[in-house]
């Protein structure tokens, strides 16, 4: 659905900029569902039936939609065509949004004819305490080093940075990360040139994935872990997501 909607809004965008002549302006919705009606019935010609199609795509409610659908409707009969199921004249009409308008797109189409027309009308100046929480992504570097790093996992104030050969653990002290302590891995099998694997720490319990092995151990009272063979699938949950 998300790809579709992501469709449906860069080919609106792509129209504003490529047809603008064909856009026209209107006072709030029912104008623009009427304005849409006339022109779509001139475009298919009088005493013609026309197949319709909606979809919404902006934070206006259903009601909305079936508002200007109606509104489409009434204009498009009283301009002397009529909707039906199979018709020879076919639209396809989207509501959407920019940040500063409204936007009814109809893309009108008959045997070889093609025809896309726009109705805009502005949106109210939106209030900052009603507009939902969105989402803040921040970036931070934890740690850096020479060499690979193929995960590392947090549990409270201890990291573990997992390289191909070693398990390193680090403290927090304040916004920076202070090495406690580290453990060798023994290789089970060589790893390929661009080596993956998957790092979980949960408490004082540490498991390392490598393909065709895993690595078992705890960090208290010291760092421990054993490595052996085992294919189980890589854990990936919302607790331990991927650092890197």
């Amino acid at each position: 659905m998300i790809a579709a909607v992501n469709g449906w809004f860069r080919i609106i965008s792509a129209l504003l900029f490529l047809l603008p002549l064909g856009a026209s302006a209107a006072d709030d919705l029912g104008g623009a569902a009427r304005e849409l009606g006339r022109r779509t019935a001139a475009f298919a010609g009088h005493g013609e039936s026309v197949s319709t199609s909606w979809r919404n795509v902006s934070s206006l409610p259903p009601a909305d939609l079936s508002q200007a659908r109606a509104l489409f409707e009434a204009a498009l009969r009283d301009s002397g065509a009529r909707t039906a199921e199979a018709a020879p004249a076919e639209v396809r009409i989207t509501l959407s949004e920019s940040q500063t308008l409204y936007l009814l797109t109809a893309e009108l189409r008959k045997g070889d004819d093609r025809q896309t027309l726009i109705a805009s009308w502005k949106r109210p100046p939106s209030n900052p305490a009603s507009a939902p929480a969105g989402v803040t992504l921040e970036r931070r570097l934890l740690w850096e080093q020479p060499g690979p790093i193929l995960d590392a996992a947090i549990s409270g104030d201890v990291l573990a940075v997992l390289s191909p050969a070693r398990i390193t653990l680090f403290t927090r002290r304040g916004s920076s990360w202070t090495p406690r302590e580290s453990a060798a891995l023994a290789p089970l099998r060589p790893l390929p040139r661009d080596p993956r694997a998957r790092l979980t720490l949960d408490g004082a319990s540490i498991h390392a994935f490598f393909p065709g092995a895993v690595c078992t151990g705890t960090t208290e009272p010291a760092l421990s872990v054993d490595c052996h063979p085992g294919d189980d699938p890589w854990p990936v949950t919302a607790a331990n997501p991927p650092l890197l």
